[in-house]
């Protein structure tokens, strides 16, 4: 089996049920969308360039939901589109404050937008709750919390049983929040003011 097989071998029983969901993946080089969707009943490739907003609003109005696993820098082009269109959306990136600013617009449209939907953001943060709360209901106390969390790799270096890697976004981790030692204190400061 090859590297690109395993991760399409893992969801094969998924697809064994016939249903009515259709997915359209977009990239914006055809290419990479229609090497996503090979072999994936239902699925639709598409060349989609989000800094054309009649091209993204066409695409955005045939779904129900949108699934955006762009850059964060990418997100708020895709949520004006999708309150636009009344369109849920789910991101894989932390929520910064543009995303924040767009809360309401997204309520008065009668939209969802889930942000920090992935494994790190995401399935990590649900583990860390599920441990605290845990340790609260057995009287204990957090004294320090360390994460170390990964990613799934490019299929081309999917090379071990699990598909598995170690892996981070620098750009995340440096433009979320960070912590500044100051004689003691830890007192949590967005990035730009560091």
């Amino acid at each position: 089996m090859t590297s690109r097989q395993l991760p399409k071998s893992s969801v094969t029983a998924d697809f064994e049920e016939k249903n009515c969901v259709q997915v359209i993946a977009g990239s914006l080089y055809l290419k990479d969308a229609e090497e996503v969707t090979k072999g994936i009943p239902n699925a639709k490739a598409i060349q989609l360039d989000i800094t054309s907003h009649e091209s993204l609003s066409s695409w955005i109005a045939q779904v129900d939901v949108v699934i955006s696993l762009l850059p964060p820098s990418c997100h708020g082009v895709i949520a004006k589109a999708c309150i636009e269109l009344k369109k849920h959306l789910v991101m894989a990136s932390y929520v910064d404050d543009s995303m924040l600013k767009l809360d309401q617009d997204a309520k008065s449209a009668g939209i969802t937008i889930l942000g920090e939907m992935s494994l790190d953001p995401g399935i990590d943060h649900m583990m860390a709750m599920k441990m605290i709360n845990q340790a609260h209901a057995a009287k204990g106390k957090i004294r320090s919390l360390v994460s170390y969390c990964g990613g799934l790799s490019s299929p081309a270096a999917a090379n071990n049983p699990l598909a598995y890697k170690f892996s981070r976004s620098y750009t995340s981790w440096v433009e979320s929040s960070s912590l500044q030692i100051s004689r003691g204190n830890y007192p949590c400061r967005r990035s730009e003011a560091l």
